[in-house]
This record gives structure tokens, C-alpha cells and sequence, in this order.
């Protein structure tokens, strides 16, 4: 059984941990460079430190809370 950290969205999953996944394509930046990838059972995102080999996971739950809490359903302000 592997050990998982939830953070305040999506999880931290320890190195090695295997998904059934799609490649999407990989980021660098100066802090290091990560492998961006989709669950193949809900497409929800994936990425992978390929410094650390951590894979961090978010669910389409998590994403659709981040846009509520963002003001998705609140209307625009029409200027007159």
C-alpha cells in the first residue's frame, strides 16, 4: 500500500506509484522538468517531477471546484 498526501486539492502520489496513462507532453523550466499526462480511465491530469519521480493527481472534481471558486457562474457586469 502506498502512502498518498492530500493537499488542499488533488494528491501527491510517492515515486514509482503506476497509472494506466496517455502522454500529453513535458514541461521544463528552471526548476526542473515534468511529464504531463492524462489518466486513461477519466482523463483527469496527471504530472510527474521527474526531479523527485513524484506524480501529483487532480480530479475533474477538484478542477470543477477551482472554477467555482473562481466565479465560473457569476455573470458579467454589462457596462452601459
Amino acid at each position: 500500500m502506498t502512502k498518498e498526501k492530500e493537499t488542499t486539492l488533488g494528491k501527491i502520489h510517492p515515486k514509482r506509484t503506476m497509472f494506466f496513462r496517455v502522454h500529453v507532453g513535458t514541461a521544463k523550466n528552471s526548476q526542473g522538468s515534468y511529464e504531463m499526462a492524462t489518466n486513461a480511465g477519466d482523463s483527469a491530469p496527471i504530472v510527474e517531477s521527474k526531479k523527485t519521480g513524484k506524480w501529483f493527481t487532480l480530479s475533474w472534481e477538484d478542477i470543477m471546484n477551482m472554477a467555482k471558486d473562481a466565479d465560473i457562474d457569476k455573470k458579467d457586469k454589462v457596462k452601459k
